[in-house]
């Protein structure tokens, strides 16, 4: 199982999660944990926690949408909790804000990750599918390893 990092607070992400994982989960074959899922059944936050936790426990891989300029306090979490428990982290940073050469992350995040994909463009025509396809080659590169 792969588990997918990423803000989950507005509509536009929860879609672009959504098609993130969707097309993930065809290319790859594989089963795709969601927390915006846990979180849709309307379940206390110590259940969503515990779900979370148990999807990164039961994940070889973690995937984790780092945009925005500073990134997602729950994805910042997820991505070190993975750390700690030695499952790689593959980033993934659609934000065309280039702050600095590590593209604007902060350095615990750049070097939790085992890979940052940068897709930082302003082009109407980059969608969750077409990132797909370059994180879905990482990630079995990663796999692989």
């Amino acid at each position: 199982m792969i588990y997918l990092a990423g803000p989950l607070f507005t509509t536009a992400e929860r879609n672009f999660n959504s098609a993130l994982a969707a097309e993930l989960r065809k290319i790859l074959g594989r089963e795709i944990f969601l927390p915006q899922d846990a979180c849709a059944d309307s379940q206390s936050p110590a259940d969503i926690f515990h779900a979370c936790v148990k999807g990164i426990n039961d994940s070889e891989l973690v995937i984790a949408v780092l945009d925005g300029p500073d990134s997602d306090s729950g994805t910042c979490f997820e991505v070190g909790y993975a750390n700690a428990r030695g499952i790689p982290v593959l980033g993934v940073r659609t934000d065309f804000r280039q702050c600095s050469d590590d593209g604007g992350l902060n350095l615990m995040l750049s070097q939790g990750c085992v890979f940052v994909c940068q897709f930082p463009s302003t082009d109407p025509g980059v969608s969750a599918v077409s990132i797909a396809a370059e994180v879905a080659g990482r990630a079995l590169d990663i796999l692989r390893a």
